[in-house]
């Protein structure tokens, strides 16, 4: 069995989805919890999730993220993370047994010429 691991990156962000975290998954490790923490004067407007199963393969886009109808890779979560209000932050766990890296992306709501702060920390089991 893999050790826990974790992790964390500050990104800025725009109206345009941005990759926010990407997670190498090693061999072993079945579950990642991760926190998106909004800073700033800004909600966010995006929320997507995508999954790669190999390193030359492409990134699949998972199904939204739905508290109330949790579907797989999803575990559990905290609300609705495509609309979490400026300086507070939201939860995601879901299964990754089996793929190669999960990537996170998030937008701003807000014009064009604006730019807000998300702060991942993430752990893996």
């Amino acid at each position: 069995m893999a050790a826990n691991f974790k992790g964390g990156v500050e990104t800025t962000i725009t109206i345009l989805p941005t990759v926010v975290d990407t997670i190498y998954i090693r061999e072993g490790v079945h579950k990642v919890n991760i926190e998106f923490a909004l800073s700033d004067d800004f909600n966010s407007d995006q929320f997507i999730v995508e999954v790669q199963v190999q390193s030359t393969g492409s990134w699949i886009v998972c199904p939204t993220y739905v508290l109330t109808t949790l579907v797989e890779p999803y575990v559990f979560g905290s609300g609705n993370l495509a609309a979490l209000t400026k300086n507070t932050s939201g939860f995601l766990s879901m299964n990754v047994k089996g793929l190669y890296a999960v990537r996170f992306k998030m937008a701003l709501a807000g014009a064009s010429n604006e730019s807000g702060t998300v702060t991942t920390l993430w752990q893996v089991r």
